[in-house]
């Protein structure tokens, strides 16, 4: 056994080398941690906004809608169909909005507006609205709703421009029920 010191010396540098190496383990075990929670809420975040329609919707309720080029909504309920020509569930969602469209029309003066926004140009909307779609709408705006982000989304709107009722995506057929019994009650028709 040595007396000198040096063992002591050398055991200080093992044990120096393992105390850097428990730190190093330790601070990447926090940044794993760290990254891991930072992808889950980003992936929450995602999942709330984009792939959960019903979400979408829940928020629109209650807001007042600002529609471009505001067009004259009078004094009743208004029906927004927020929709895009590259849209493939606003497409297959033709023959609902055509027999929803149809019901509406059939109604007197106090019936629901129905309007159209899409951010194309007034020709591409017209025609996709025409010939793709086959509805007929009261009034066809272009541009896109600020808090809307997702196509199709409906918005039910009372006479004031809020928000009662929103629907978001392509819909179950109880899903479209339930959407054509709140629009009719709205006109008055129920």
């Amino acid at each position: 056994m040595q007396t000198d010191g040096s063992a002591s010396v050398h055991e200080r540098s093992a044990f120096d080398r393992a105390e850097r190496r428990l730190r190093f383990l330790a601070y990447a075990m926090v940044v794993t941690v760290a990254a891991f929670q930072g992808s889950a809420m980003v992936t929450r975040l995602l999942v709330d906004t984009q792939a959960n329609p019903r979400r979408l919707a829940e928020k629109l309720i209650g807001t007042n809608l600002e529609i471009p080029e505001k067009p004259q909504l009078g004094n009743r309920g208004t029906l927004v169909f927020s929709l895009s020509t590259s849209c493939h569930f606003c497409t297959a969602s033709a023959p609902f909005y055509r027999k929803l469209a149809g019901k509406t029309a059939t109604k007197t003066l106090g019936g629901v507006r129905i309007v159209a926004v899409l951010p194309e140009n007034a020709v591409d909307a017209e025609s996709y609205i025409r010939n793709t779609l086959g509805v007929s709408f009261d009034s066809v705006v272009r541009g896109s709703l600020s808090n809307v982000v997702a196509t199709p989304t409906l918005l039910l709107l009372d006479s004031n421009g809020i928000v009662m009722a929103a629907w978001v995506g392509l819909l179950t057929a109880d899903e479209e029920a339930i959407v054509t019994a709140r629009v009719l009650s709205m006109s008055g028709a129920l």
